[in-house]
């Protein structure tokens, strides 16, 4: 496959949320499909953009932004490999105008038309869900005549090695995360496959807190809860001064890591 940066460019801010997110990683790339027509990009799971070498964690959705050829309308995608993933075309539009300093828009469906005085403008998401590791070809088909517009290979592995990050510095091995009563870190998990490439984790990971009367993660509504399904970043509160140990499982793969609350 081949990897080249977008060539626009992106902001290098990164505040705290898009540190705790993973704002280190490579931003801003895309991969080249095989047929030179097409760029392909993750745009979940990092920021920006992530080029196709990324592999994703098995039982996860990666969303793939496409250009030129593959954002025409009706453009079918497939996966011959469907037991490794498969993929699907979400199109979504968005009705905009704009002037000096200022711009507005709205969203609508494809087949529908907008005011006067606003441009429509559409886009192809290619979403991949991945189901078993291995390597799937996804391919771009025009939908009037089945012609291929482009094709690229695509990566699903199983994580090898995992660790945690606290506000961006890993912990070691048998480090506990460390924690106040009352206050909440954002945390991170960082998955590798056994080649040493970081995987594309976008959901699928269980995060389990061993006594929640000592820590647990922050809900919008109600207590904390002590066991969360969601992806590769979390909240954790401090609740009680004592020791604990979280859990992150993803699929047969299971990291467990001592938590210490202090007062």
């Amino acid at each position: 496959m081949m990897t080249r940066a977008h060539k626009a460019g992106w902001v290098a801010i990164c505040g705290f949320g898009l540190a705790a997110a993973g704002c280190d990683i490579e931003l801003g790339e895309s991969t080249l499909g095989d047929l030179g027509e097409v760029e392909f990009s993750y745009t979940s799971g990092c920021f920006f953009g992530c080029s196709l070498d990324r592999p994703l964690l098995p039982g996860t959705v990666g969303r793939i932004s496409v250009s030129d050829a593959g954002d025409a309308a009706g453009v079918l995608a497939s996966c011959a490999e469907s037991g490794i993933a498969t993929a699907s075309v979400v199109r979504s539009c968005v009705c905009e105008r704009g002037g000096d300093g200022w711009a507005e828009g709205a969203p609508v469906e494809p087949d529908e038309a907008c005011e006067q005085g606003f441009d429509k403008r559409c886009d192809n998401v290619i979403e991949l869900a991945a189901h078993a590791p291995g390597d799937a070809t996804l391919e771009l088909h025009q939908p009037s005549d089945g012609e291929l517009i482009d094709r690229v290979t695509v990566l699903v592995r199983q994580p090898n090695s995992a660790w945690l990050e606290n506000d961006g510095v890993s912990l070691p091995a048998g480090s506990p995360l460390l924690l106040r009563v009352g206050q909440s870190d954002g945390v991170r998990v960082l998955m590798e496959d056994r080649d040493g490439r970081q995987l594309l984790v976008t959901g699928g990971v269980t995060w389990t807190i061993s006594d929640p009367q000592i820590a647990g993660f922050p809900q919008w509504l109600g207590d904390p809860a002590h066991e969360l399904v969601t992806d590769h970043i979390v909240s954790i509160e401090g609740l009680a001064a004592g020791d604990a140990a979280i859990s992150i499982r993803a699929g047969d793969f299971e990291l467990a890591s001592p938590l210490r609350v202090v007062p």
